[in-house]
């Protein structure tokens, strides 16, 4: 009994210890080009530079998956299984989240329709221009992606080892708070005091607001050319 709870206890503190080098290693492979470049977060050559750290870590995260997970369980169920990438079940695991995050960013939503700008987001020209920016593929392709597949494919299973599905559920996301403090160290280092830090938010409709403002412009503009020809 006791060597089962030693056991238990080992293997509890071996899988937090492995998430949490899996979420300084996937800090890190964004933070490793700074020590050559000094290139802002947002500049286009740091973006580039992270997609490739991104890319990186899809194949170094499921190696702490496969370290960690029981080898007689990996190899009875396969490591994409374990990890969560099979065809059964997938139409729930897709339409479900997606349902759930609409709930969560209904406040936003009904703002944009409110505001008149919700069905900007089908414009041709919005949707051009969101994918040849990189600041949108990082924030709304690349970034989420990268992310769920390390911080939920590859750290669920490990902690489903020694804890309940519902508990791994709500230790999981603490990972991602402490992969993110990186945030608030930058906004530190920039100027902002702690409290500014902490609660600072990115706003969700910039790049609408500002595409927006890019058709409002070509519009006063293909006015003033109209006129100008006649």
């Amino acid at each position: 009994m006791t060597m089962n709870k030693d056991n238990m206890f080992i293997q509890c503190v071996s899988g937090i210890g492995a998430c949490f080098i899996l979420a300084v290693t996937y800090v890190s492979s964004l933070y490793v080009w700074t020590v050559r470049y000094r290139e802002p977060r947002d500049h286009p050559a740091t973006i580039r530079r992270r997609f490739i750290s991104a890319f990186c870590m899809l194949f170094v995260s499921p190696l702490f998956v496969w370290i960690s997970i029981n080898q007689d369980v990996l190899n009875k169920v396969g490591l994409l299984q374990i990890m969560g990438l099979r065809l059964s079940g997938s139409f729930s695991a897709l339409i479900f989240p997606a349902i759930l995050t609409v709930i969560l960013f209904a406040g936003p939503l009904a703002v944009l329709v409110y505001d008149g700008m919700f069905f900007l987001i089908f414009n041709k020209r919005y949707l051009t221009l969101c994918l040849r920016s990189l600041h949108w593929q990082r924030n709304y392709a690349v970034a989420p992606l990268s992310e769920e597949f390390t911080f939920r494919a590859c750290m669920m299973p490990i902690l489903s080892q020694f804890m309940s599905t519902k508990i791994a559920i709500l230790v999981c996301p603490w990972f991602f708070g402490v992969a993110h403090l990186h945030h608030l160290m930058d906004k530190i280092s920039n100027g902002c005091n702690m409290a500014e830090a902490v609660t600072v938010s990115y706003p969700k409709r910039q790049s609408i607001t500002e595409l927006s403002s890019l058709c409002r412009s070509d519009a006063k503009l293909n006015e003033k050319r109209n006129k100008a020809t006649i």
